[in-house]
């Protein structure tokens, strides 16, 4: 799990980097998932991330933060399939209409988060 973990914080962190760097090419990656697979697969990974960051909680330096991250991330995967597709469809698209520095910032924060994940992954591994 913990390398779970680690991997979905590099993939997050990643994705922050992308959309600082380039707001069209994210842009162009969250409109591929604007479909029922797409929101099958956003909710089942929040999901399972949310999962595995409870599992690896009491292993890290912030155990209380990643417990409550992972309680957030679960319920935000099960709260996105009671949405359905109408409503993810109206987020997605509203998401992807917003400005290019507003991508940003909000890339910078998924940055910084995945940074901070990354740290708090790495230390489960006993480093």
């Amino acid at each position: 799990m913990t390398f779970f973990v680690l991997g979905v914080s590099l993939i997050v962190l990643g994705f922050g980097a992308v959309g600082m760097l380039s707001p069209k090419r994210l842009v162009n990656f969250v409109l591929w998932f604007d479909n029922l697979r797409g929101l099958y697969v956003a909710a089942a990974f929040r999901i399972l991330f949310g999962m595995a960051l409870i599992y690896i909680a009491p292993a890290t330096q912030w155990p209380e933060f990643l417990r409550i991250l992972g309680l957030f991330t679960l319920a935000a995967g099960f709260a996105l399939l009671l949405l359905g597709l109408e409503r993810y469809h109206k987020i997605v698209f509203w998401w992807c209409g917003q400005s290019a520095g507003i991508l940003r910032i909000w890339s910078f924060f998924a940055f910084l988060l995945g940074v901070f994940l990354v740290y708090a992954a790495w230390g489960a591994f006993g480093f």
